[in-house]
């Protein structure tokens, strides 16, 4: 039967951490990283989560320091026929770099019943945490039930911003693109991100959301 709960690696902390083509497949969250920083990940496949591809929280020291990478990866659903929450969920430890990666799902080669994300990146800070400088080029994301990327505090206090978001290859949505949400009771939560030079192609819904 599929897990409800583990992860198939946890690393706590993951200080200087290097992860170099590593295939991870069908644990509830793949990877969980819980606080660590100077860590990076490299030509790795995360394949069928239940839960997420990969999970990363981060509190005290490293709330705001993680300048975390992520090269050449691959975030798919290749033979799950559910949907998985999110590619990658990011909770905290700032600095993430993702460049010239992978994220899909739905169809896969001879099979068109594999499932897909709700999220293809979900940013969610949590209350009083704030951190941002998001990296995200070069890339090519897709496959996702509700927006392909979303970048919204977990309750009212959490803050993120400072990042671009350029180059990208943003397809199949059900949703829409990315999704900027800051809570609506409190202002400058989401801010300074640049979306810049990305394609957007079979999109249902809206191409990019801003919503306060």
């Amino acid at each position: 039967s599929d897990p409800s709960a583990g992860a198939g690696i946890r690393v706590n902390p993951a200080n200087h951490f290097d992860a170099i083509g590593v295939t991870i497949q069908g644990f509830y969250d793949n990877i969980v990283v819980n606080d660590g920083w100077y860590y990076a990940l490299t030509n790795c496949r995360f394949y069928d989560p239940i839960r997420y591809g990969t999970l990363m929280t981060a509190s005290g020291n490293y709330a705001d320091h993680g300048d975390q990478g992520f090269v050449n990866c691959v975030w798919s659903m290749v033979s799950r026929a559910t949907n998985a929450e999110a590619a990658i969920r990011y909770e905290g430890g700032g600095g993430l770099r993702v460049s010239a990666s992978k994220i899909n799902g739905l169809q896969q080669p001879g099979d068109t019943t594999v499932g897909r994300w709700n999220y293809c990146i979900d940013v969610a800070m949590p209350d009083g945490l704030t951190t941002g400088c998001l990296q995200i080029n070069g890339n090519s994301f897709g496959a996702a039930a509700s927006y392909i990327m979303r970048i919204k505090p977990q309750g009212t206090t959490g803050k993120f911003g400072i990042g671009q978001i350029t180059g990208n290859n943003f397809a199949v949505s059900s949703g829409g693109g990315i999704a900027f949400q800051g809570p609506s009771s409190t202002s400058d939560k989401v801010h300074d991100i640049v979306v810049d030079g990305n394609v957007f192609n079979d999109i249902s819904n809206r191409g990019i959301l801003l919503e306060n």
